[in-house]
């Protein structure tokens, strides 16, 4: 006659399901955090460079200077233009370097494309480009 209760297999069963539960939630949960950490450094960055952005479009045509300026290494702005101007070469939002890298190139004899480089690691990189015209 089998007394009433759950045997030891059931026991080590049940445990295994609710540990294997368990550990998707963490894993779960710990994706969840890297997600949302990296969903900050973009929107930081994304940011970064619309203000670049902002400022380049009101300057104008005759304040850009084709070429790529790499804030990486700290090239220095055009003396005649100032171009890029500020926050390049770099930035800082949140405890976290920003670096941007801006290229600016003749499209046509009136226009300009103009692209910069958000970066804030090895891998993470946001781009914005604009056409700015004559």
């Amino acid at each position: 006659m089998r007394s009433p209760g759950f045997s030891l297999l059931e026991n080590v069963i049940a445990l295994g399901v609710i540990t294997v539960a368990i550990l998707g939630l963490v894993a779960a949960f710990t994706a969840g955090l890297r997600m949302m950490n990296q969903s900050e450094k973009i929107s930081a960055a994304t940011e970064i460079g619309r203000a670049f952005m902002e400022t380049v479009k009101s300057k104008g045509y005759d304040q850009t200077t084709v070429g790529t300026y790499d804030g990486w290494i700290k090239e220095s702005a055009d003396s005649a233009t100032g171009f890029p101007p500020s926050p390049y070469p770099q930035a800082k939002r949140d405890n976290q370097e920003y670096w941007l890298e801006v290229q600016c190139a003749q499209i046509s004899p009136v226009v300009r494309s103009v692209a910069v480089d958000v970066h804030w690691d090895a891998q993470g990189k946001v781009t914005l480009k604009t056409l700015i015209h004559q």
